[in-house]
């Protein structure tokens, strides 16, 4: 009777974790799928505002913001930017009847790469607008000196949208740099033109050229995987307890009925 009881309880325990890795599965799955459909939406947004359709663009918006409200995608979140902070400053924007359309377009923009570069950690999209602000920074030090307030709005700009999606696959030191960088360019914004600009830009693009993403985590680096682990084990180490405790109180009972009969 007793062999079938544990019988039983190993069975149940195969079961359950069965189903914890099945339900994490699922759950992971589900995530990806969300980003991905949260992915292709942002760019058919950012396309829709560069092509000015703002009334399409709306309904897009408002179905980006619905999906990133959903839990698993909220749990994907990576550095100090919060997509549903993006989501909002781009809507206030998108309504804004004074914004300008450039303006629009970063704000579009600087949510298909945030979005991207999670999705995206080997090959993030920002990489290669980096190189398009190095190059526009090449062409703007050759032409101007002094470097003119619009040229720098320019860069700044470009610079801006870029910046939450670096956030998301860069090392500490490298998140500092580009921080630096950005209140560089603001402070020369704040002055009158001199050749001082020259420098700031040059800065710049020694720091873009420098940096490069984090290299993509292995499987067993990913939290979701670490956390599937601790559960599986959390859970057999439970069970394994339970079982012992069972086993003892039977062979406790056995031996309290058979001290009775002896007696």
């Amino acid at each position: 009777m007793r062999r079938i009881f544990e019988q039983k309880q190993r069975r149940i325990i195969v079961l359950c974790i069965a189903m914890i890795i099945f339900l994490m599965a699922g759950q992971v799955g589900k995530a990806q799928s969300s980003l991905s459909e949260l992915q292709s939406s942002t760019y058919l947004y950012l396309q829709l505002i560069e092509e000015d359709r703002l009334g399409a663009a709306d309904a897009i918006l408002t179905k980006v913001e619905r999906i990133a409200s959903g839990e698993e995608v909220g749990n994907l979140r990576n550095g100090p930017y919060n997509l549903n902070m993006l989501l909002r400053e781009t809507r206030d924007t998108l309504e804004d009847e004074e914004a300008t359309r450039q303006e629009r377009y970063n704000r579009a923009l600087t949510v298909a790469l945030y979005v991207d570069a999670l999705q995206n950690q080997v090959d993030p999209l920002w990489v290669v607008w980096r190189g398009h602000i190095i190059e526009m920074i090449n062409q703007t030090i050759t032409s101007e000196n002094p470097v003119s307030n619009e040229s720098l709005q320019k860069v700044y700009m470009l610079y801006e949208s870029i910046i939450p999606s670096m956030h998301t696959s860069l090392e500490k030191n490298d998140r500092m740099k580009i921080e630096l960088q950005q209140n560089a360019l603001l402070q020369e914004l704040a002055e009158r033109p001199s050749e001082g600009r020259v420098q700031v830009l040059q800065d710049l693009a020694n720091v873009l050229e420098g940096i490069q993403p984090q290299e993509k985590k292995s499987l067993t680096e990913e939290p979701e995987f670490i956390w599937l682990m601790w559960t599986v084990g959390g859970l057999i180490v439970v069970t394994l307890i339970y079982v012992g405790w069972r086993k003892y109180r039977g062979e406790s009972e056995k031996e309290v009925r058979t001290r009775e009969r002896d007696s």
